[in-house]
This record gives C-alpha cells, structure tokens and sequence, in this order.
C-alpha cells in the first residue's frame, strides 16, 4: 500500500521500449497495489502513461489525482491495458 504521497517531475525516457512506460509508477503482472489519496504531478512518458502504467493489473486509486501528467504516445494520467484497474 502506498498512502498519502505527491510525485512529481518523474520522467520515464529509456531507451528500451518497455522502460517507457509509467512516469510516476509501473505496475506489472499479477499485482494488486492499493495507491491511497495521493497526488500525480506532471509526470511523462516517452511511451505509455505519463503519471501511471498498468498491465496486466490489478491496482486500486482511491482518492488519487492526475493532474498534468503528459505521454508522448497514449495515457496522458494514466495507461491500462489488460487489467483491471479501479478509481475510487
């Protein structure tokens, strides 16, 4: 569990594909992370999610914000893709 933290100015810019993902915060298969009242502040990505990545997931923001995060491909906030990612 993560609870009641800001991130800021987190950059995910490797140069391998799958390290481009996630600005703020990656989660990868088969987690389940309890992300509690915390702020996401403009963070990027040169891939996917600016401020978070999920795949293959199952996280949980509850009472989170996304606020001016940037991606330079989809998921400016926040990139899920084959999870099930929940926004409370």
């Amino acid at each position: 569990m993560l609870e009641t933290f800001v991130i800021t100015r987190g950059n995910a810019d490797a140069t391998a594909t799958v390290q481009r993902g996630g600005g703020a915060l990656f989660t990868g298969a088969g987690t389940q992370p309890w992300i509690i009242n915390c702020l996401f502040l403009g963070n990027s990505a040169l891939g996917f999610g600016g401020g978070a990545y999920v795949e293959d997931a199952a996280p949980n923001f509850v009472n989170c914000a996304f606020v001016g995060n940037t991606s330079f491909s989809n998921g400016g906030g926040v990139y899920s893709i084959r999870g099930a990612t929940v926004f409370t």
